[in-house]
């Protein structure tokens, strides 16, 4: 049986470009090469796509030793490079049968490159162009979020720094805020603030990676991720894990760089009673946001069981210290399993799809 081509996008432009590169390395480590071969396909910070593993290394020599380390740990036959041209446009499916987005944010999150894979007829890994956008922008999110009748943290949404003042926030929310950039993860450009002088500061900074930011109130509770797989029908969710700080919120730092703020517990400690209503949460906010393939699901859970969903990740970090493979191997998915899992999910979808498109195509032909 001939082996799946298979198109890794990593990189980006975005502030997850770091990120995307160790998804992508840990991606690389644990897919099946009896089964895959492997186009890395990685754009630089300055959006320039670099086909092949020779020519990132050229050009990103950082991020592109790190893929072919990866590589060769994993099986010298896992790299598809030869005849390969450097540059691959609307001709892409010649090169891959099936493509693998794990850039983190912009461009890459948005529905911009699902856009343009659809537009090459090229099926795809994840949640399509609608799911995509809507769960990039966590005001958007949240709208629907609401009008599916789940929790969310109370906010307001700002398109200037003069929208509103902390007084006027904090008169409705509670003096402790999160200030964050709209459509931005990863913790970028999200401050905890208790004061007017931090408030300012926490605008200055989430306006520089977004024009609209989201004040929320402050919701005292355990973090907990629930991990979320399937299209339309038969999706599941995982068993749920908690993040256990060690620092004042889980940021940047503590997600990428501090190793001792904050640890990945799975499963998490609370009572199965409470985690068996996350878990259902989480598939009613997946099909309520239109994702399909993958997403992982966050919420901040008090002891009493009451809970909001703070957002949705449509391309979870997939290092193996994340929550979203971490989850489904303690549900029994192991990540190479996993990784199967989502690429035929891929496949699936596009199958589907493409039933619909000849349906309609042959419907305008009468």
């Amino acid at each position: 049986m001939s082996k799946i081509r298979l198109g890794v996008f990593f990189g980006g432009s975005s502030t997850e470009h770091e990120v995307s590169v160790l998804s992508t390395e840990s991606v690389l480590k644990n897919l099946d090469a009896s089964k895959y071969e492997v186009l890395p396909i990685a754009v630089t910070k300055q959006g320039e796509f670099i086909v092949g593993e020779d020519n990132i290394i050229n050009v990103m020599p950082d991020a592109g030793n790190k893929i072919k380390n990866a590589r060769s740990r994993n099986g010298s036959d896992l790299m598809l490079c030869e005849n390969i041209p450097a540059i691959i446009g609307s001709d892409l499916k010649k090169y891959i049968d099936v493509a693998f987005p794990l850039i983190h944010g912009y461009l890459g999150e948005d529905g911009a490159l699902q856009g343009m894979l659809r537009a090459f007829q090229v099926p795809f890994v994840g949640c399509d162009i609608l799911g995509s956008a809507l769960n990039i922008d966590k005001s958007v999110e949240h709208m629907s979020l609401k009008s599916a009748g789940l929790p969310v943290v109370r906010s307001f949404t700002l398109h200037s720094k003069d929208d509103m003042s902390y007084a006027d926030c904090a008169s409705e929310l509670g003096s402790i805020l999160f200030v964050k950039s709209a459509d931005v993860g990863s913790s970028v450009g999200v401050s905890k603030v208790r004061n007017e002088e931090e408030y300012i500061a926490a605008l200055d900074d989430s306006f520089q990676y977004s024009d609209t930011v989201v004040v929320e109130a402050f919701f005292q509770g355990h973090e907990v991720e629930c991990a979320v797989l399937g299209n339309r029908e038969n999706v599941q969710a995982s068993l749920c894990g908690e993040i256990v700080l060690h620092s004042d919120f889980y940021s940047y730092d503590a997600k990428y760089v501090d190793a001792d703020a904050a640890e990945v517990v799975v499963p998490t400690a609370l009572p199965d009673s409470i985690t068996e209503k996350l878990r259902g949460a989480a598939i009613l906010a997946f099909k309520a946001t239109k994702c399909e393939g993958m997403a992982r699901v966050d919420f901040l859970v008090k002891d009493n069981g009451d809970f909001v969903i703070n957002e949705l990740n449509t391309i979870p970090g997939f290092t193996t210290i994340s929550m979203y493979p971490k989850a489904w191997e303690a549900t029994g998915v192991s990540y190479s399993a996993l990784l199967d899992k989502v690429i035929e999910l891929g496949v699936a979808r596009y199958n589907r799809d493409s039933k619909i498109e000849r349906s309609y195509k042959d419907a305008v032909k009468k």
